[in-house]
């Protein structure tokens, strides 16, 4: 079982896509903190996931620590082992806490939206100042403490045209794990998402020199793609399952099937006082748009299942709407002819991350080798 935790819907920015209602501060209590971890535990056999999530978890980093070292006393108890992660936009980061996460084995993920013209478009202060110079700054920080931290980039009509140059900004401070996120709520059009068309085709060819010279990376959605045509099944594996084998707590205590459906009443699911009291699996029919998809060509590797987007998109967990069409076939044909160009120049960097099941420890461990040579 994986849980998101909603620590806090405070924030120190306010960034205009979010979506997280901040009309009424409300910061999670211990007492739901525990109770929410006692439910996933209870829920679960061997592991469970712990995702800090906001408003801005790092307001509450008294509360992190609690809830890890409680997880570390169940894991003596009961011998359940707990992974941490946590998405922050970067702001509070600092040196001790770093120090911490790394001890702990905490995944951060960082919220950046690339060159400065862009990152301050959306990603603002409440003073309407933009937070460029402060994330990108501790960005660094971020990368000494955590070489294979991720970044996400959001993806927006009115950044779109910059996309390449972030894209390529965020390798050169030296992410590795780069995550392009559709914002699936935003007034696309078609004469965006051609834009976002021509941005894809200038990363493809990045991506395409990048592992010609050998380089190690992951870049979102476009390995993702390429996994949903090697291992379809992995792919499938990794879909929306709307509640299933994750659930979301808010600051209040209220359970979800997702982060991103924490604003519908009609998708709560129950409190972590009472427990889940209804489940919402029969509000997802068989497939999203079965009959609409039915006689699409890549159905098996799209995310018209996933009722997330589903929502954000159209307002219909059931609903893919035409926007998430477009982008899909978009994103699918260009991977598939980077994909097809890399095979066929026998390229060992798309190989090994692609087809060596064991590359993403092996080469963890190549990287450390090659640090601890230059430490000597």
């Amino acid at each position: 079982m994986n849980i998101t935790l909603h620590l806090t819907n405070r924030c120190t920015l306010s960034c205009k896509y979010c979506y997280v209602d901040k009309k009424n501060p409300i910061d999670m209590p211990w007492d739901t903190a525990k109770k929410a971890i006692d439910m996933a535990v209870d829920m679960s056999s061997k592991k469970v996931g712990v995702s800090f999530f906001g408003g801005e978890p790092l307001l509450k980093k008294d509360l992190i620590k609690k809830i890890i070292a409680y997880c570390e006393e169940i894991k003596e108890n009961t011998g359940i082992k707990f992974f941490h992660n946590l998405t922050t936009n970067g702001t509070l980061l600092d040196e001790d806490f770093l120090l911490y996460a790394k001890k702990k084995r905490i995944s951060i993920a960082i919220s950046h939206d690339g060159i400065k013209e862009s990152h301050d478009t959306n990603r603002v202060t409440k003073q309407k100042e933009g937070s460029f110079d402060i994330v990108d700054k501790n960005s660094e920080l971020l990368l000494e403490y955590n070489p294979y931290a991720a970044v996400i980039l959001v993806l927006n009509p009115n950044t779109v045209t910059n996309l390449y140059k972030s894209v390529n900004h965020l390798f050169n401070k030296g992410f590795k794990y780069i995550v392009l996120s559709m914002n699936y709520a935003a007034p696309w059009v078609e004469k965006s998402l051609k834009v976002l068309k021509n941005q894809y085709k200038k990363i493809s060819k990045l991506y395409y020199d990048k592992s010609m010279a050998n380089e190690k990376f992951y870049l979102a959605p476009f390995d993702y793609k390429i996994i949903s045509h090697i291992d379809n099944k992995k792919f499938k594996n990794n879909q929306c399952d709307l509640g299933k084998s994750h659930l979301t707590i808010t600051a209040d205590g209220s359970i979800y099937p997702c982060t991103q459906l924490i604003n519908d009443k009609n998708l709560l699911m129950g409190n972590v006082d009472t427990g889940i009291t209804r489940t919402v699996f029969h509000l997802k029919e068989k497939k999203a748009s079965e009959d609409a998809c039915l006689e699409c060509a890549i159905k098996d590797r799209c995310v018209h299942s996933c009722s997330c987007i589903n929502k954000q998109a159209s307002g219909d967990i059931n609903k893919v709407s035409p926007v998430l069409c477009a982008h899909e076939q978009m994103i699918i044909l260009i991977t598939d002819e980077l994909a097809a160009k890399l095979y066929k120049a026998k390229n060992q960097a798309f190989i090994n991350k692609h087809y060596n099941e064991l590359y993403p420890f092996t080469s963890v461990i190549e990287d450390n080798s090659k640090v601890n040579k230059e430490k000597i």
